[in-house]
């Protein structure tokens, strides 16, 4: 008998003659061959009715009909329902499948074509296992499989969408001119469209794309630091300082504005990034104000940035520095009394007051911060 099977959209999967005693497990063992995804991911349509594997062609259709014609389409759910046995056989029917397909590139093409028929599937699992399978078979910079992804930005379901920006995450190019301004959209859409998960993940897949010095992303991640979730703020501001050049006014000016960040967390760790971007000789304001936060450990952070990045001998530093020497905290007065005796000038005697005015501290390790710090700036005969 003449069988023809399509996907939903039309494309012909077999054109064959077979045997009329066939089942539709062997038919499906046929589709195989030619779309790679094995019969545990199958379902054969035969009108309104779905046949079970052990049915028998020759009882699917009238005797008499011209051309036997079924539909094939993906049950990728099948990884995620089922018993546990079912869901442990479909995931190593997959990895078997992809690892031929990588070995095959011939065979690349049809089968894509069937996974993308499943991004139109009414069921959000499937769709989002479709875009999930089309990422482990794409190779990097797969212009087919980063369009779906893109246009998987749009659903409707966050699982859906989360999955996509991860498949862009891993195979899109730096830069990208499609997917980067895709991403930074939904990025922008995402907490009151999708939710927390989305949000994240866009992130993520826009870190993963950027490409150091390239302001979209600069701007991207300063606006993302005005979202209300710390973590989020926490990674957008890990990443801008990493991939800005130093003098990037938008990096340094959504950094500074960090440093007023309610979070002490966020705060500290802008001092931390405010040292990457700052070029020699640059405004160091936002350190000095950072050095009089209310929090101990920003302060502390305030003080390390302010030794590694500041002059010597710049007054406004040492009298913040200078300020703090008497510091509640001893760990505060401990680094203070370090940085001043590496900032200011050599007999400076305003420092050295300071520093001896420590000599008497309660904490040992400030004592011995002060007694190094004098040594240090003792003016040389």
């Amino acid at each position: 008998m003449q069988i023809k099977v399509r996907t939903v959209d039309g494309s012909v999967v077999v054109d064959s003659d077979v045997s009329s005693d066939m089942t539709v497990g062997g038919l499906k063992e046929l589709c195989a061959k030619k779309i790679v995804f094995p019969p545990i991911f199958q379902t054969i349509i035969v009108g309104e009715g779905t046949p079970s594997d052990a049915a028998e062609l020759n009882t699917l259709w009238p005797a008499d009909v011209a051309e036997s014609s079924a539909t094939l389409i993906l049950a990728l759910n099948v990884m995620e329902t089922g018993d546990d046995q079912t869901r442990f056989d479909a995931h190593e029917a997959l990895a078997t499948m992809i690892e031929l397909q990588k070995a095959n590139q011939g065979i690349l093409e049809s089968t894509m074509t069937v996974a993308q028929c499943s991004l139109k599937d009414p069921e959000p699992s499937s769709r989002r296992l479709a875009i999930r399978v089309l990422g482990d078979m794409a190779t990097n910079g797969d212009k087919q499989v980063t369009d779906a992804a893109v246009i998987c930005l749009a659903d409707k379901d966050p699982q859906v969408v989360a999955a996509a920006l991860d498949v862009l995450g891993k195979i899109a190019p730096p830069g990208d001119d499609e997917a980067t301004p895709a991403i930074v959209d939904c990025m922008k859409r995402a907490s009151m469209e999708y939710g927390e998960e989305v949000c994240f993940a866009a992130v993520r897949a826009l870190g993963a794309i950027s490409v150091k010095g390239d302001k979209r992303f600069s701007e991207a991640f300063a606006w993302s630091l005005q979202d209300g979730n710390s973590y989020l703020r926490l990674m957008c501001l890990d990443l801008i300082g990493v991939l800005s050049q130093p003098g990037d006014e938008t990096a340094l000016a959504a950094v500074h504005s960090c440093m007023k960040d309610s979070d002490p967390g966020i705060r500290e760790k802008a001092c931390v990034q405010f040292l990457l971007l700052i070029e020699p000789g640059g405004d160091l304001t936002p350190l000095i104000e950072a050095a009089q936060d209310g929090s101990i450990r920003v302060r502390t952070r305030a003080f390390m940035s302010l030794e590694k990045v500041a002059p010597e001998g710049i007054k406004a530093v040492g009298a913040a520095v200078i300020a703090h020497v008497a510091d509640p905290d001893e760990n505060v007065r401990c680094v203070a009394v370090e940085v001043l005796g590496k900032i200011a000038n050599k007999g400076d005697m305003d420092a050295l007051e300071a520093a001896r005015s420590r000599m008497d501290d309660e904490d040992q390790d400030v004592k011995d911060a002060a007694d190094e710090a004098i040594k240090a700036l003792r003016a040389t005969d």
